[in-house]
């Protein structure tokens, strides 16, 4: 099947990668998803732009015609389902005619000529990894708040990932809990920097920066400015907000905020189930009755608890696989903090474990259980089909809740790995 391609074509080595970065930065998008592939077969570079919040593509005529400066820069869009395909080439000399209609041979012959290479060649020519807008292809790198970032393959990128955000106002709870990615590096050297540069810095922040804790900005603002030249290190200011400003100021990725008890009592516990057989009796189908499947398979299949056993945070997280984010905390004080850190390898581990088809197959299971002990000797023909699509009806919307959150989760813990990032909870009010 013909393949789509929505880029910039440029010819191979006219322009660096640090160029075309440049170029891209300074058209002032703010945070981008920039991809630069080259097409060696057809002496090709293909660039993709797309915006860090959405994952769509930036279409801008002026960055095609500033990519030109090295020669030949060509805008190609191409969607068969849609039966769209567009070419808009430019030149040093400026804009070329160019082509808004179907695929077809009239295109193909249009793309031959401007950029010399048909689309089947200039596709065949990429590495196999683009699967299409939405996910992350090879060489993808978010540009964010000043920083580079590698984006693993088959990364999803229309979460909104690189700002902080939360699920809505109408969830069940005002106790919230985001994660995030940060620079820990970067954090230590906020707490040397002189007091008085820091609260600038924290100052000129855009608005809503900080997320739940942009309140606190004005009050420690002037805290750390009383510090002059002091760092708050050599200026003993122990203040707990100002390190959390900080780590929200150093963050790239969040996993958007949703409840407390949704993250402990739904999502989470997915990451500890081991697999095996539920085991599902007539006297377990009342109280099954009233929970959705979801909520079903958290209780009723294996699990696993988290090392030194469940969590007096949060059930499916250690104590010890958490620690204050204040450098200065230790084991014992009273700590006042909303912002923990947490060591993710063993969640990582298990939410890789968890993709594909697992999900799927242990609702299956489940399902197959609950049948059984619901309509004992009953056969699972047509009958057992109605009953599962009652199930799935009813708790469609707890499973499409679940899996956001889970994959806002794995992208956060995948960025993070894959930059050397630390990872953080954020416990706050909506």
């Amino acid at each position: 099947m013909p393949k789509d391609l929505t880029g910039i074509l440029l010819r191979r080595g006219a322009l660096g990668d640090d160029d075309i970065e440049r170029i891209v930065l300074a058209r002032g998008y703010g945070d981008v998803l920039l991809r630069i592939a080259p097409l060696d077969a057809v002496g090709l570079t293909q660039v993709e732009v797309h915006g860090a919040r959405d994952g769509l593509p930036c279409e801008d005529p002026a960055l095609v015609e500033q990519l030109a400066a090295g020669g030949l820069a060509a805008f190609v869009h191409v969607n068969h389902t849609a039966s769209q395909a567009v070419i808009h080439s430019f030149h040093p000399g400026g804009s070329q005619p160019g082509f808004a209609g179907s695929p077809g041979a009239e295109f193909d012959a249009k793309l031959r000529s401007e950029v010399g290479a048909t689309l089947e060649a200039i596709t065949a020519a990429d590495d196999g990894s683009r699967l299409g807008i939405g996910i992350a292809a090879s060489r993808t790198r978010a540009l964010v708040r000043g920083r580079k970032l590698e984006v693993p393959l088959g990364t999803p990128t229309d979460l909104n990932t690189f700002k902080f955000h939360d699920r809505g106002a109408d969830l069940d709870g005002r106790e919230r809990l985001a994660l995030f990615a940060f620079d820990a590096a970067a954090l230590g050297r906020r707490l040397e920097t002189p007091g008085r540069e820091l609260a600038a810095h924290l100052a000129a922040a855009p608005r809503h920066a900080f997320g739940p804790l942009e309140g606190v900005r004005p009050q420690v603002v002037g805290e750390l400015a009383s510090l002059d030249e002091r760092s708050m290190a050599a200026g003993g200011l122990r203040d707990v907000r100002a390190v959390e400003l900080c780590a929200l100021d150093e963050a790239v990725a969040f996993a958007g905020g949703d409840t407390v008890a949704y993250w402990d009592e739904h999502v989470l516990p997915l990451l500890s189930l081991i697999g095996g057989d539920p085991v599902v009796g007539p006297e377990d189908v009342e109280d099954l009755e009233d929970l959705s499947l979801l909520e079903a398979l958290v209780e009723i299949m294996p699990s696993q608890a988290p090392p030194g056993g469940e969590g007096s945070m949060l059930a499916s997280i250690g104590d010890g696989e958490l620690g204050p984010l204040a450098p200065w905390a230790r084991p014992g004080d009273e700590y006042a903090g909303t912002i923990f850190t947490l060591a993710p390898e063993r969640l990582l581990d298990a939410a890789r474990r968890f993709a594909g088809p697992q999900l799927g197959q242990l609702m299956e299971k489940l399902e197959r259980a609950w049948y059984r002990a619901a309509r004992p000797g009953q056969p699972e023909g047509d009958a057992f089909t109605t009953f599962r699509r009652a199930l799935a009806e009813e708790g469609q919307r707890d499973v499409e809740r679940a899996l956001r959150d889970w994959a806002e989760l794995r992208v956060v813990l995948e960025l993070a790995s894959a930059n050397r990032l630390a990872v953080a909870l954020f416990f706050y009010e909506a």
